[in-house]
């Protein structure tokens, strides 16, 4: 999923700064979800904040972060 993000991030002109903003997380935490480095599965509220950020649905969040496990593991 992390890939992913980033790449709609950036398609969507927007900064870490500013997703992190709409998701009331911090830079830092944010810039962990994209680069695929946290310890823990991400939030409800954060993965409807990212699907709504990007106009997609929870499950398709979801569907990515899955296949992103499979091709790391």
């Amino acid at each position: 999923m992390q890939a992913y993000v980033k790449r709609l991030r950036i398609e969507n002109n927007l900064t870490q700064k500013e997703i992190s903003e709409k998701l009331c997380i911090s830079e830092s935490y944010y810039s962990l979800i994209e680069n695929g480095n946290r310890q823990q599965k991400l939030r409800a509220d954060i993965l409807i904040g990212l699907s709504e950020i990007f106009n997609l649905s929870v499950d398709q969040i979801l569907e990515l972060e899955n296949q992103d496990k499979k091709e790391s593991g």
